[in-house]
């Protein structure tokens, strides 16, 4: 599946020239039409910035629409008069100029059917048409909100995902923070799917040359489309936390260190972070003032930081929901947490031995395990062995097989199973052990028979929060990041 961003400056500036990609020549205003006809993508983004709005300039096809600067109240206007404009560029500028029928034909349908979408994001500076003051942040935290609403997320049953980044008519920090955002949200899909970003660029158009002779030099120059990076992306962990969401938070944590018993209980509802992305981007548009009819516009409330993490951990959930749509559970089978790891931690070979350790001691406390002992092999019961006896001798079996819970501690006391590590294990709960044991801390790991078979489970839900959250904050400070 192939996803064509493009992030334009002020299109009403360029000048058609011949460009080339893949064996396909054509002349034109963008690149739009050469990558839309030879990429074939099944989503188009174009990017542009609030900062169009009442822009005037004439062109060889005539005025651009409304030349008259119009008057604006509110900030809505001002993104409906740029999608206007942009679209009167892909129409006149750029669809009546091409020579091809056949690709007039495409884009014409890609407009209709929305495979090309123009976004209008929160842009900043002084200029003839407008001004506008906010942070230039904003573009960044706008953008990852839109790519984690347009980016493909359910592809188990499709093609690998291939996203292209033009940056040749980027300008600005435009180019940058959207490679960053794309970066990030592809880092997350990677958890699932093969995702590969290719970003392009033309070669620079022609410069210094006036009248006769640059009609001359542009006519006989072709500007070919470069391929300047191609990357099979890896998982890219989240080093963020959203303010007062601490359940969020700590499903957060579950996939960047390897937790997947939190994972499985703290699973987020997408709705609810939907609805809290929402109404912070509502209260961000609500506090945008538009003065002296339009020419001036203020952004008095930033989009945050939390608003930022909250638009990833969105994404991730329509990502990870293909796979996980019955979670949040209770209740946790080891086939569950062993499907959990194997899904989101095949591509993180540290996270991932470390869990497939601890799974693995796991299984033998259940199964039971063969050791080496007098200098003989003796198979060691499991919890399984124990179930199966009819009138079973020991008081905490009995209680077990009627379904009381245990915590793993004293489960591992009665069947005289040691650590992983050979040392005794503490009474009390550390965040130490809570991290190096993937979640199975000993006293707050709780296992119980349901009569099938053993699930696990946390019974205090609060101190596992808050050694969730800690595991992440402690990676917070390790690794300095805030992307």
């Amino acid at each position: 599946m192939k996803v064509l961003v493009i992030p334009w400056g002020n299109p009403f500036q360029w000048e058609p020239i011949t460009y080339k990609m893949n064996g396909y020549e054509i002349k034109s205003r963008s690149t739009l039409p050469i990558l839309f006809e030879a990429l074939n993508p099944e989503k188009t983004l174009i990017v542009t910035l609030d900062t169009l709005a009442n822009f005037k300039r004439k062109t060889e096809n005539g005025d651009i629409p409304n030349v008259e600067a119009r008057e604006f109240s509110s900030y809505e206007e001002i993104v409906a008069d740029v999608k206007e404009r942009v679209h009167w560029f892909i129409n006149h500028s750029i669809i009546e100029e091409l020579e091809d029928e056949h690709i007039k034909l495409n884009l014409k349908k890609g407009l209709k059917n929305k495979k090309i979408e123009i976004s209008v994001a929160p842009g900043v500076g002084v200029f003839g048409n407008i001004t506008i003051e906010g942070n230039m942040i904003d573009f960044y935290h706008f953008v990852v909100y839109k790519l984690a609403q347009c980016i493909p997320s359910d592809l188990q049953n499709a093609e690998p995902l291939e996203v292209y980044l033009d940056l040749t008519h980027g300008i600005n920090f435009m180019p940058t923070l959207t490679y960053r955002a794309l970066h990030n949200l592809l880092g997350i899909a990677a958890y699932l799917d093969d995702v590969t970003i290719t970003v392009l660029n033309s070669e620079p158009f022609p410069q210094g040359f006036f009248g006769e002779q640059k009609k001359e030099v542009v006519k006989n120059t072709v500007l070919h489309v470069r391929k300047v990076e191609e990357t099979k992306m890896l998982p890219k962990p989240l080093y963020s936390t959203i303010d007062e969401k601490g359940m969020w938070n700590a499903f957060i944590s579950s996939v960047t260190n390897g937790l997947p018993l939190v994972f499985a209980e703290f699973y987020p509802s997408l709705n609810e972070i939907e609805r809290f992305l929402g109404k912070e981007f509502a209260e961000f548009k609500n506090s945008i003032e538009v003065l002296n009819n339009g020419k001036r516009v203020v952004r008095k409330q930033c989009l945050s930081e939390d608003f930022k993490t909250a638009a990833k951990l969105y994404y991730m959930l329509r990502v990870f929901n293909s796979e996980f749509n019955d979670f949040p559970k209770k209740e946790v089978t080891f086939k569950e947490l062993q499907s959990v790891s194997r899904i989101l931690f095949r591509k993180m070979p540290r996270i991932g031995i470390i869990l497939e350790n601890q799974l693995e001691d796991l299984k033998r406390l259940i199964e039971g395990k063969v050791d080496y002992e007098d200098n003989k092999l003796t198979r060691k019961k499991g919890l399984r062995d124990y179930i199966a006896y009819e009138k079973p001798k020991e008081g905490w079996i009995r209680d077990l097989k009627r379904g009381k819970p245990l915590p793993l501690l004293e489960v591992r006391r009665n069947l005289h199973y040691y650590s992983l590590s050979g040392s005794g294990a503490n009474k009390e709960p550390t965040l130490r052990n809570f991290i190096a044991h993937s979640g199975f801390e000993y006293n707050l790991t709780w296992i119980r028979y349901n009569g099938r078979e053993f699930v696990l489970f946390y019974k205090n839900q609060d101190k596992v929060l808050e050694f969730a959250i800690g595991a992440l904050k402690f990676n917070l400070e390790e690794v300095n990041e805030n992307v």
